[in-house]
């Protein structure tokens, strides 16, 4: 047995030297699904069982590795909110399992969970059209809607003519549509409907759904305000903002794009 125990010990250092660890990226997602962390790992010969340990659980199991190879591993995150890195264990009990070779992994990193897209609907109040001093509400989907009746002139087509209105009143009259999604809008955390986690939710899908449209948009929360701007990196602050978001106290850290 003393022979076994000293053997696994060299077979199991031998068996991890000269692996690469190395970070690469990480990748933040809407709740419920779990933020991924990217990693490179390289060696110039065979390496067998190593494990990715995060908070006690296994996060990710690689049998052998040969030369170069890319994981992705999930986080154990899945509610909306702001996470930093923990400390990473990578472990090998290889080659019976008798002794343990490890090495901890601190990055300086912090990961995010978006708040899940709910579609608002016919939620009166989605947003605030950056453009209209008087600050009256619009709805809006990301769709053409109906904006009111006008009356119909030479040259319009009929597929427009609200006949409802003309059976009654005997007068062509003509839908009106306007789509308030290609206006620059204010999604405003107070004009939204329900309780925080929902209201979050909300603008989350209002501000994807921009982003998808490259409209710009602007963002409110309570006295934080994220100035009008479309982009990638508008965007992601905004998703950010909307994760660390603290209905009781608001977030400090909030800057405006």
């Amino acid at each position: 047995m003393l022979v076994v125990l000293i053997l696994a010990i060299l077979i199991g250092y031998s068996n991890v030297k000269g692996v690469t660890v190395k970070f690469k990226s990480k990748n933040n997602d809407y709740s419920p699904i779990s933020p991924r962390l990217v990693f490179d790992i390289s060696t110039e010969k065979l390496c067998q069982s190593l494990q990715f340990i995060y908070q006690k659980k296994l996060l990710h199991n690689l049998d052998n590795i040969k030369h170069k190879t890319d994981i992705t591993v999930s986080l154990p995150y899945e509610s909306r909110g702001r996470y930093p890195l923990e400390r990473i264990k990578l472990l090998s009990q290889y080659p019976f399992g008798l002794v343990s070779v490890w090495s901890y992994m601190q990055i300086e990193e912090t990961v995010f969970v978006y708040p899940k897209q709910i579609n608002p609907h016919k939620n009166n109040n989605l947003m605030v059209d950056g453009n209209n001093t008087d600050g009256d509400l619009k709805r809006g989907n990301g769709i053409d809607e109906f904006d009111s009746l006008v009356d119909h002139q030479h040259g319009m087509g009929l597929q427009r003519v609200s006949w409802k209105h003309y059976a009654k009143t005997q007068q062509l009259m003509v839908k009106d549509f306007v789509n308030y999604a290609s206006t620059p809008m204010i999604y405003d955390y107070s004009q939204l409907q329900g309780n925080a986690e929902a209201r979050l939710s909300q603008l989350s899908y209002l501000i994807t759904q921009a982003h998808l449209h490259d409209h710009a948009f602007a963002l409110k929360l309570n006295n934080q305000l994220y100035s009008m701007a479309k982009g990638r990196e508008h965007f992601t602050a905004c998703l950010i903002a909307l994760s660390r978001f603290n209905s009781s106290t608001e977030s400090q850290d909030a800057k405006t794009s």
